[in-house]
């Protein structure tokens, strides 16, 4: 991995910088369960030896135990480079392709920056468009916050323990930096896939993994579990919700009330929107908002208009591309598109209504990945 070197090796647990006081951020991501993870963080030889071999007779459960040997030495021989360039986590994984076999490896590494946090990524993508010319390199904007990423090839050479021959390598890498807010370091998350077949599918699953980078403080993480104890698991973003997203959401939930009770104005009633982590993610330990909801009520509504809301929404929804996944007659409805969900519920006595409108999860927006992710 081609890193410069420096003298931080924490994860997970950092100080931030003194303008945020003494909150600490925390930075976490899901690997899926089919990577097997080398021992970078060992506490000792004898332990990182005891779990490369599990890793090599896992892996080569069917080859003969030189082969397996062989194999966990060449892995050992890696782990001080790894250390030497900040490497926190590293894995290995085996996909088949159209039946065959293709491997790829993911590497983390916490390193240091010189900059503040608007210039870090401006300089970033100068300098690695200067470093590599013939690479693609290019903002990609997680749902942590924006990042940087390169792709191209960078082939290396192996050398046999035992016997001394060297064999090159070629490999194919994403490179994707991750800034930190306020601790002056990033996170460098790297993909290495070593064929072309299993290219698509690899980096597809490396996507996936950089959606699921979770940053948060020490305050959000408490804020969200008293929230959680509370019955809400509503957080906060980090700064406002942007003018489009606003936009967004109250052109859909106008497209909403249009499709139940048939008013083009869209006069919202006890209305908010918030950053939000779902179920799945809060179940993973993940405290960074994944999603935007939309909460608003109409009240006053005529008990002969929501009666019919149902009906109403039934046939114009799919119209603008709901598909109806539910629906109760005179008391609620619950649609989705590719993006969103919308939840709608009907008092009749009271004579109001009350939606919810809510986004995908943006961290594994994968659905045929997404259950591969423990």
């Amino acid at each position: 991995m081609e890193t410069p070197q420096s003298g931080v090796s924490a994860i997970r647990d950092r100080e931030a910088s003194p303008e945020t006081g003494a909150s600490r951020l925390r930075a976490g991501w899901i690997m899926p369960p089919f990577f097997h993870e080398l021992p970078v963080d060992a506490p000792d030889a004898d332990s990182a030896a005891a779990r490369l071999r599990d890793i090599a007779t896992t892996v080569l459960a069917d080859r003969p135990v030189d082969d397996q040997y062989a194999f966990a030495v060449t892995l050992g021989s890696q782990l001080e480079p790894m250390a030497q360039g900040n490497v926190i986590y590293a894995g290995l994984c085996f996909l088949e392709v159209e039946q065959q076999p293709t491997s790829s490896t993911v590497l983390v590494a916490q390193l240091p920056h010189d900059n503040d946090d608007e210039s870090v990524v401006p300089t970033l993508l100068d300098t690695l468009k200067r470093a590599y010319p013939d690479h693609e390199v290019e903002q990609t904007d997680l749902p942590c916050g924006p990042a940087v990423s390169r792709i191209g090839p960078s082939p290396f050479a192996v050398e046999d323990a035992s016997t001394g021959d060297v064999t090159p390598v070629q490999r194919q890498i994403i490179q994707t930096y991750v800034p930190l807010p306020g601790t002056g370091e990033m996170l460098l998350f790297e993909l290495g896939v070593f064929s072309a077949q299993g290219w698509e599918l690899h980096s597809e699953v490396f996507a996936e993994i950089l959606k699921t980078i979770d940053l948060a403080t020490d305050e959000e993480i408490a804020e969200a579990e008293m929230l959680a104890r509370l019955g809400d698991s509503s957080t906060r973003s980090r700064g406002e919700l942007d003018e489009e997203t606003k936009q967004d959401f109250a052109g859909i939930s106008a497209e909403v009330l249009h499709a139940c009770v048939g008013r083009d104005r869209f006069a919202p009633e006890a209305e908010r929107l918030s950053a939000t982590v779902c179920p799945d993610c809060w179940g993973k330990a993940l405290r960074s908002p994944c999603l935007v909801r939309h909460e608003w009520r109409l009240s006053d509504v005529p008990e002969a208009v929501l009666r019919e809301a149902t009906n109403s929404a039934e046939s114009r929804l799919p119209s603008l591309g709901w598909h109806v996944a539910d629906l109760r007659p005179h008391t609620y409805i619950r649609a989705h598109t590719e993006r969103h969900t919308v939840v709608v519920t009907i008092d009749v006595a009271q004579r109001r209504l009350l939606a919810e409108v809510t986004s995908m999860c943006t961290r594994l927006s994968n659905n045929s990945l997404a259950d591969e992710f423990g």
